[in-house]
């Protein structure tokens, strides 16, 4: 039962710390916040979000989503849309958030 019980750990452990790796290729900081507009600014340039941007971060008590406020370390993904000039965000992670 040790060895059931030591297993079932190791396995729940390697299940929950791999999700929370991150794998972001760019950093910046929020210029601008969103507000309900599909741009936000970062280091000053503007990139696409919507509501299909995943944002990996802890919800505040209180708040429906996380908040993407100026001055916010964040790291990110984008893609190329074809039918805009602007890149689009495909994931962002809070870096500093408190």
């Amino acid at each position: 039962m040790k060895v059931f019980t030591t297993a079932f750990l190791m396995i729940l452990s390697t299940c929950v710390f791999s999700g929370a790796q991150t794998s972001f290729s760019h950093t910046g900081i929020i210029s601008e916040e969103s507000g309900h507009s599909e741009t936000i600014l970062v280091n000053n340039k503007a990139y696409r979000i919507d509501n299909d941007t995943n944002v990996h971060a802890l919800v505040r008590p209180g708040e429906l989503a996380p908040r993407l406020p100026a001055g916010e370390l964040i790291g990110f993904n984008i893609s190329q849309d074809e039918d805009s000039e602007l890149h689009y965000i495909t994931d962002i992670w809070l870096l500093n958030a408190n």
